[in-house]
């Protein structure tokens, strides 16, 4: 199994770089807006480069990570949630790195048609009109693998914008925040998902424990 904790990914930052201006051939001021770097964090919605809540940004030159590995704009799809670092200016969107991690890689083992939920590693998982389906054109089902992106609700749930079919021999994986920790027995709990990391190959936490509230993602053969 292995951990890693993060910082949560959810708030908004946005840094000012200086920029200058120049002189049209009147020789009246000219006033360029200077780059802002700023994250944006939100499901895909379109390609061409990529568009994030309604904004398109340029990925000609971005770094982009799926699930910790090196990809391309071809591997990710509509749907899935990403993290964009982007240049911002009046020439346009330009993003410098583009970060896709699943919320959840498991087996389904609870499906609700009629309320439009479905549970996996122990997660309640909601689907509306706007959630992407790429499961081969298969219907949902107890003991499908899949893997799921989105976004949570005050209500604890994880409301899916995208449902696919990951590799057969990628692991379980979780990405949630802790809710109760039991030090004694080296476990926690991620909503209804208990995790052992007594034998954990990495574990990075602040002090050395995990704490509720801290955002992990788990990869376990089994939890």
């Amino acid at each position: 199994m292995s951990i890693e904790f993060h910082k949560s990914a959810l708030a908004l930052a946005a840094l000012s770089a200086i920029g200058g201006c120049g002189i049209d051939q009147g020789g009246s001021p000219m006033v360029e807006q200077a780059p802002t770097v700023t994250v944006v964090y939100g499901p895909i919605t379109g390609f061409g480069s990529i568009i994030v809540n309604g904004q398109r940004y340029d990925v000609a030159t971005a770094v982009i990570m799926a699930d910790g590995n090196l990809a391309n704009e071809s591997d990710l799809r509509e749907g899935q949630v990403v993290r964009t670092i982007a240049s911002v200016s009046s020439a346009g969107n330009e993003a410098l790195t583009v970060t896709y991690q699943e919320n959840l890689r498991g087996v389904v083992s609870a499906v609700d048609a009629v309320a439009g939920t479905f549970e996996v590693l122990g997660n309640s998982v909601r689907t509306n009109g706007s959630t992407r389906f790429d499961i081969g054109g298969a219907s949902l089902a107890i003991g499908m693998r899949v893997e799921v992106s989105g976004l949570d609700t005050s209500a604890g749930q994880l409301q899916a914008t995208y449902v696919g079919e990951p590799l057969v021999t990628a692991p379980l994986e979780a990405t949630a925040t802790i809710d109760s920790v039991d030090l004694a027995n080296q476990t926690f709990t991620l909503g209804s998902l208990s995790v052992d990391y007594s034998q954990t190959n990495l574990l990075e936490v602040p002090g050395g424990v995990p704490a509720i509230g801290v955002v992990v993602e788990v990869e376990a053969a089994q939890f």
